[in-house]
């Protein structure tokens, strides 16, 4: 069986709801099942499942899932929604209890990723599946968390890091599990109830939030705080976060493919401003490009001189004593407070120049935010802006041997 059971995707952009990965509405084996907890337990532990810790053996059946912190303005305002409550109270009300068997195994994934789980099987003798019935009873009442994807229970046994590896892994397993040696022996477990389960941050454990019985005549039951499972170990070994930290970033490597970052995200906000043609745009692009090729290229030319012989009016320095009275220290120290002005004014042009246009930093974009506060004239803020531009030259020029 190679079927991809992973249903995240929200398939009704009309009835978008915010889902949560820390909240599920799943069956899981009851306490009492202890032999189909050891056989479980077992096989994760031998395949290094990296959801050891976090998750208990379980079957999803809404995940993620909607929030179930109580709304404003309802009458209950217990740890969890009236209405959530409610809803899902009326789900479970039309299943009756039923029993899972685990013996058919299957897997999924490609080149870099793959999962071995089991299949919770639930047929009847009339051909009917509870667990397909309880799922479609579920959805009813939360349609939003519907997914385009058939409905495929299961339960996971381990992560991969690609599909191959999960293939072999799931011989390993039916080379010891009971179905696979003796078909009269049987993995099962009652379901009477399913649960919400509750994770708190990165590092938590899912924990039982809500108690859901099965039938016309269930009840509910909230707990808390939340309850683990008796079975569920009570912290993480270093073991199962190492594995659980190479799946992450496993993960997270796979959601980097194909993302592209930086200003071109930018460009996809809206249509560009401009009326320049692509012609146009692409010249004045190649002009600023080759502008600030040039700037940096006669900086690198002139730091690469040694003291003493770069060109222009230095040179004349040679012909006689200088006629400063300052100390060699204070001249080191004017001649880098000149040298860090400069390479100010040349990072804020190239910073200036390298905007794509309409979209410069500095103070230019602040002319978009809103009318000016300035109670000065236009004529009085055109000789402003003279009066810093020659002040700007003046620091240039002022020092044409350093420059």
């Amino acid at each position: 069986m190679s079927l991809d059971p992973d249903n995240k995707e929200d398939p009704q952009p009309s009835q978008r709801v915010q889902k949560f990965a820390t909240l599920t509405v799943c069956l899981v084996p009851p306490p009492s099942s202890e032999i189909t907890w050891d056989y479980l337990t077992k096989a994760r532990t031998q395949l290094k499942d990296p959801g050891l810790f976090r998750w208990p053996p379980h079957a999803n059946l809404l995940y993620p899932f909607v929030s179930i912190k109580p709304r404003d303005g309802n009458e209950n305002m217990g740890p969890v929604d009236s209405d959530i409550l409610s809803r899902l109270h009326e789900a479970v009300r039309q299943i009756e209890p039923f029993t899972v068997t685990l013996e058919r195994f299957g897997t999924f994934g490609g080149n870099k990723r793959g999962v071995l789980w089991l299949y919770p099987s639930s047929n009847l003798d009339d051909g009917g599946e509870p667990v397909h019935n309880l799922y479609e009873s579920l959805i009813q009442q939360f349609p939003e968390c519907a997914s385009s994807r058939e409905f495929n229970p299961h339960m996971t046994l381990s992560h991969f890091a690609c599909l191959d590896t999960a293939k072999t892994a799931q011989t390993e397993v039916e080379s010891w599990w009971p179905s696979s040696i003796d078909d009269t022996v049987t993995i099962d477990f009652p379901v009477k109830e399913i649960y919400v389960l509750e994770r708190k941050g990165d590092d938590g454990q899912f924990l039982r939030k809500v108690t859901l019985g099965l039938g016309a005549h269930s009840s509910v039951e909230v707990h808390d705080p939340p309850l683990p499972f008796p079975k569920m170990p009570m912290i993480e070994e270093d073991w199962v976060r190492a594995e659980r930290m190479a799946l992450k970033a496993r993960r997270n490597s796979g959601e980097k493919r194909g993302k592209r970052g930086g200003r071109r995200k930018q460009r996809d906000l809206g249509p560009s401003r401009s009326q320049d043609t692509p012609e146009e745009i692409a010249a004045k692009r190649a002009a600023r490009k080759a502008k600030r090729e040039k700037v940096l290229a006669e900086e690198v030319e002139r730091e690469s001189q040694p003291d003493g012989k770069q060109g222009g009016r230095r040179k004349q320095r040679n012909r006689g004593p200088s006629r400063s009275t300052d100390t060699p220290e204070e001249i080191a120290a004017k001649r880098a407070a000149r040298k860090a002005e400069r390479e100010k004014v040349l990072a804020e042009e190239v910073e200036r120049e390298s905007q794509p246009d309409g979209k410069q930093g500095g103070r230019r974009k602040q002319r978009n935010r809103g009318p000016s506060r300035s109670t000065d004239t236009p004529e009085e803020i055109a000789a402003k802006r003279a009066a810093r531009k020659a002040e700007r030259e003046k620091v240039l020029a002022s020092h044409p041997d350093e420059i």
